[in-house]
C-alpha cells in the first residue's frame, strides 16, 4: 500500500492453483460505492467494493506513507465523501478459499513466503523481528484479493466537501446520480488516451464535481466507441480484475502457532496505564477532566483528555520513526513533559 493506493506485488505470495473455483457471470451492473474514511478513494479507484474497502481500509492507514497535502475534511462544519460508480461487464468470478477452510483447492501459501516469515521470526529481538516483518508485508502485500470479478468496467470517482448544514443523504444522492448518468452515457465524455481522463461537471443543483474516469479491460483502443468496447470485453485477452468483492488479511493466511505470533509482532502501538490527575480551570465542564499525572515518558504520548478518574492510557510506536513509514508516526515527537495534545 503506498499513498497513491493499492499496488499489486510482484512476489509469488500462494502456490498457482491447479483448479480454480469460477462463477461465469455476464449480467451487466451499475454499483455506487460511498466512503467516508480518508485515503480509501484509492482502494475504490482499484475496484474494490464496499465489503472489500472495510477489510483493507484498515491496512491504508496503518502502513501507507500518507501525503502532507489533501482536501479531505471531517470537522464540525464540513465533512467529505468519496463517491464511486462503476459500470461492470463481467465474464466470471474466481474464488480462493482461505487456508484450512475445508474446501478442495484451498489456498496454499508458496514455499518463499513461509520461509521468509520464519527468517523473520529468527531475528535475536522484537524490534528487529517487527522490523523485519514490516518489509516483508511492505513486499509481498498487507491484503490478498480473495474474491475477484473479471471482465470490463467503466468507472467514475469523485471527491466532494460540503457544509455539514447541509441534507447528507440529498448531497449523498445527488453525486450518485450525476456519476450514474455519467458512466451510463460513457461515450460523450472520454477521450481515447487510454480511455481515463479527469474533468468537470454540474450537478443538478449545480454543484461542481472534479470527476476522474477510469477504464479497465476491454479493448482500449474502441473507448469512444461504447458498444464496440463492450463487445471486446468478451475477449478473454482483454479481461482484468473489475471488481473486488472480498479481500483477506495475508497474516490471517497464516497457520496458527505462526500466526498469532505474527499478529502480536505488527501491533502498530504498545500502551499502559498511568496514574491521572484533575486539568486546572475546568469546573465549568459538565464533566471532570483528566490528564495523566507528571510527565509523560520520552517516546510515549497520551490520546487527550478523559472523563476516568482511575487511569489514563498512553501509546508507544511499536516500530521507531522511519521515512516511508507511517506519516504520524514518522514525525511524531517524543514527549518532554505535560501535553495537552
Amino acid at each position: 500500500m503506498t499513498a497513491d493506493g493499492p499496488q499489486l506485488s510482484t512476489r509469488d505470495l500462494i502456490k498457482r492453483p491447479n483448479n480454480l473455483n469460477v462463477n461465469v457471470d455476464q449480467t451487466a451492473t451499475m454499483d455506487s460505492t460511498t466512503v467516508e474514511a480518508e485515503y480509501t478513494q484509492m482502494l475504490m479507484q482499484d475496484n474494490y467494493n464496499s465489503i472489500s474497502v472495510k477489510v483493507a481500509a484498515p491496512f491504508v492507514t496503518a502502513s501507507v506513507d500518507y501525503k502532507k497535502e489533501t482536501n479531505y475534511k471531517n470537522t464540525e462544519t464540513q465533512k467529505t465523501i468519496m463517491v464511486s460508480t462503476r459500470y461492470l461487464f463481467p465474464q466470471g468470478r474466481v474464488n480462493f478459499s482461505p487456508p484450512g477452510s475445508g474446501y478442495a483447492n484451498d489456498l496454499q501459501l508458496s514455499d518463499e513466503f513461509i520461509e521468509a516469515i520464519h527468517k523473520a521470526l529468527a531475528k535475536p529481538t522484537k524490534l528487529a523481528q517487527r522490523e523485519a516483518l514490516y518489509e516483508l508485508f511492505a513486499d509481498f502485500g498487507d491484503v490478498f484479493r480473495s474474491e475477484v470479478e473479471l471482465g470490463g468496467t467503466l468507472s467514475a470517482h469523485t471527491m466532494e466537501t460540503f457544509n455539514r448544514s447541509e441534507n447528507e443523504e440529498t448531497v449523498k444522492e445527488e453525486i450518485k446520480a450525476t456519476l450514474e448518468a455519467t458512466v451510463a452515457g460513457w461515450s460523450a465524455g472520454v477521450t481515447a488516451a487510454h480511455g481515463n481522463t479527469e474533468t468537470t461537471m454540474k450537478t443538478s443543483s449545480g454543484r461542481t464535481l472534479d470527476v476522474k474516469y477510469i477504464v479497465e479491460g476491454g479493448d482500449y483502443t474502441k473507448i469512444q466507441e461504447t458498444k464496440e468496447w463492450v463487445a471486446s470485453t468478451d475477449n478473454s485477452d482483454y479481461w482484468r480484475v473489475i471488481e473486488v468483492s472480498n479481500a483477506i488479511s495475508v497474516v490471517d493466511l497464516l497457520p496458527d502457532p505462526i500466526k498469532t505470533t505474527t499478529k502480536a509482532l505488527m501491533r502498530p502501538l504498545l500502551g499502559r496505564w498511568v496514574d491521572v490527575e484533575r486539568v486546572p480551570a475546568t469546573n465549568q465542564y459538565p464533566v471532570d477532566i483528566y490528564r495523566p499525572k507528571g510527565a509523560v515518558p520520552a517516546g510515549w504520548f497520551w490520546l487527550g483528555h478523559t472523563a476516568d478518574p482511575s487511569r489514563g492510557l498512553i501509546v508507544k510506536p511499536s516500530l521507531p520513526p522511519k521515512p516511508t513509514r507511517n506519516y504520524a508516526i514518522s514525525t511524531g515527537h517524543a514527549a518532554t513533559g505535560r501535553s495537552n495534545r
